[in-house]
């Protein structure tokens, strides 16, 4: 039995297709290209050949009506390319594989359960990029809001996810540019203000009163709270990545973990303060100082991130134990320290000290962000009007 395929020659170049069928030898008519009558099948097989004859010419005379290159072949083969690919999830699958090779597990852990929840509202595992159209995008607003209970800013993550993905596909010639969805007159996204609510200085003092030298999980959470936010908000994941190495001539210096920046800050007395606690003996320099992370860990970082994740959930888990014995009637997260610093720095700091120390891009970022905590002008002008 031999396979039939169909070549297509152009310009020194050749495509072969396959029509997924096999003959006897004898059975084939060279000079008419087709199945002799003693194949049982001949009719079948040769309306097979007649189709896909079609189907090439018609590819050939696409590309010479869209196409300014004379290359037909490779015309073919593109048309082809974007044609298998057209549907969202395999691209999506494509873009979290290169996520993967670029070790943005973060990314991975927030995007993919955005896609799966697009899967389940499509109802189906193949979506082509010409179907995510307005009706379709605001459909799956209404059903992430009634099936999930998403908020708002949820919501907009979800289309953020899609927009990108969108991109991504119009970049790689699977999508149709003219056909997106997103912009002016169509969909916008639009993220709501978020509250900002810090810790104040009465709060944050009664932290650090509270003592739990017997309880070493909450001390844990507690020293590094507080270390995050003597050091004007550093983020956990960079607290967790702290090495004893990067602790000299009283001053902390390290490169962020979210945008490779480099930092260096002095250390507060109260931050030396705790970083005495975990000076245990003969130090190791290229040790962790808080233990979040082990020496198994600096080679792996997939499992970096991994026990990051896990140890911000365990130590989100003491402070809200924290909170609740000191009755602090806000949340105690990790990030709170963030915000609490900006709390209780209102306007005493100048927006571009307050840009190096939050380590902002973009100073309008500092500004954004630190208007969240400075009520002083409202606060005086509606007293104006009310003091009579």
């Amino acid at each position: 039995m031999f396979p039939i395929y169909i070549r297509l020659h152009h310009q020194h170049k050749r495509k072969y297709v396959s029509i997924a069928r096999s003959v006897k030898e004898k059975d084939w008519d060279k000079k008419s290209g087709l199945v002799r009558k003693t194949n049982k099948d001949y009719v079948a097989i040769n309306a097979i050949i007649h189709k896909q004859m079609r189907i090439l010419e018609d590819g050939v005379l696409w590309h010479m009506a869209t196409e300014d290159t004379p290359d037909v072949i490779s015309g073919i083969r593109k048309k082809e390319k974007k044609e298998t690919m057209n549907n969202f999830f395999l691209v999506a699958e494509k873009y979290f594989a290169q996520l993967e090779k670029s070790q943005k597990y973060s990314r991975i852990s927030a995007e993919r359960p955005r896609v799966n929840h697009l899967k389940v509202f499509n109802r189906s595992g193949e979506l082509k990029f010409e179907d995510i159209d307005t009706a379709f995008l605001k459909k799956f607003q209404v059903f992430l809001k009634s099936e999930y209970e998403c908020a708002d800013r949820t919501v907009m993550n979800h289309l953020v996810v899609v927009r990108t993905l969108y991109n991504y596909a119009v970049q790689e010639g699977i999508a149709d540019k003219n056909l997106y969805p997103f912009g002016k007159g169509k969909i916008l996204i639009k993220f709501p203000e978020s509250m900002k609510v810090g810790l104040n200085e009465q709060e944050v003092r009664l932290i650090e009163g509270a003592d739990y030298s017997s309880e070493p999980h909450l001390q844990l959470a507690k020293d590094i709270w507080l270390f995050s936010f003597y050091l004007a908000g550093i983020r956990i994941s960079d607290v967790f990545r702290l090495k004893w190495k990067d602790c000299f001539d009283q001053r902390l210096n390290y490169v962020m973990g979210k945008n490779n920046k480099v930092v260096s800050l002095k250390f507060p007395e109260k931050a030396i303060a705790i970083l005495n606690r975990y000076r245990t003996g003969k130090l190791n320099y290229d040790g962790y100082v808080f233990d979040i992370l082990s020496e198994e860990d600096k080679d792996d970082p997939k499992r970096v991130y991994q026990n990051i994740v896990s140890g911000t959930h365990k130590i989100n888990q003491a402070l809200k134990t924290i909170g609740n014995r000191l009755e602090l009637n806000k949340k105690l997260t990790c990030h709170i320290s963030r915000h609490t610093f900006g709390n209780i720095t209102g306007d005493k700091i100048s927006p571009q000290m307050l840009q190096k120390l939050y380590r902002h891009k973009d100073i309008k970022t500092t500004m954004g962000y630190q208007s969240n905590f400075i009520h002083k002008d409202v606060d005086d002008a509606l007293d104006s009007v009310l003091n009579f």
